[in-house]
């Protein structure tokens, strides 16, 4: 009898482990939450430090992974992208600007139901002449 609750105990933390990345309680739900993004760009205009006119986009890679950086939240200056930890490497583009990019962008996992520790970078976009 006690074999079989020992084996029914690790069956359930290695359960735990493999939904939500670390051991503990079987998740209940908690894990249906938006994921957050590995990283976070900030686009401004390196002379006037504001949101520049238009819409930037980029890619966010890690490995052979490519993602698309997207608009997060209300402003429209902050792109996201990414879903992963990883090293990635993130480029910000946008028209009569120099493509922005920063490589070795580690994001490591956060906790439970393997969120992320979401990297927030500044994309300072120098114009061109």
């Amino acid at each position: 009898m006690r074999a079989s609750f020992v084996s029914s105990s690790l069956a359930i933390a290695f359960a735990s482990v493999a939904a939500c990345g670390k051991a503990g309680p079987v998740p209940t739900g908690d894990c249906t939450a938006a994921q957050t993004p590995a990283v976070l760009a900030i686009v401004t205009d390196s002379v006037t430090g504001l949101a520049p006119a238009g819409s930037a986009s980029g890619l966010a890679q890690t490995g052979s992974i490519v993602d698309t950086l997207r608009p997060w939240g209300a402003q429209k200056d902050t792109l996201a992208g990414g879903a992963i930890a990883g090293n990635y490497s993130v480029r910000v583009t946008l028209a009569g600007y120099a493509d922005w990019t920063r490589d070795n962008i580690v994001v490591s996992p956060s906790g439970f139901c393997s969120e992320l520790n979401t990297v927030t970078l500044p994309a300072r976009l120098v114009p061109l002449p």
